[in-house]
């Protein structure tokens, strides 16, 4: 896919030409005051959001990371107990 960066100004004075090339395929990146605030891309087949190679790959690495977990060294713990804690650390400060 390619990719163009634009200003917002130039995004406003020329809307019907940069429509036409996203839907072609092109993919803008909008900036304001120098600073990137969208992206204007197509939304290919049944309007799902297609993820580039590398997001792919950025993607599978994080999931698998997600299901290996972290070792806090710390045992494993319940939610529950993390509240209840909470809450009795918040008793102990308002007596």
């Amino acid at each position: 896919m390619l990719k163009k960066t634009i200003t917002a100004r130039e995004a406003n004075q020329r809307f019907s030409k940069v429509l036409r090339e996203v839907q072609r395929g092109r993919e803008f990146v909008v900036t304001k005051n120098g600073e990137r605030v969208m992206r204007m891309v197509p939304i290919g087949t049944g309007g799902e959001r297609r993820l580039t190679p590398e997001q792919e790959k950025a993607h599978a690495r994080t999931m698998a990371r997600l299901r290996r977990g972290w070792k806090l060294g710390i045992g494993k713990f319940s939610r529950d107990e993390i509240y209840e804690e909470r809450i009795d650390r918040m008793k102990m400060f308002r007596k």
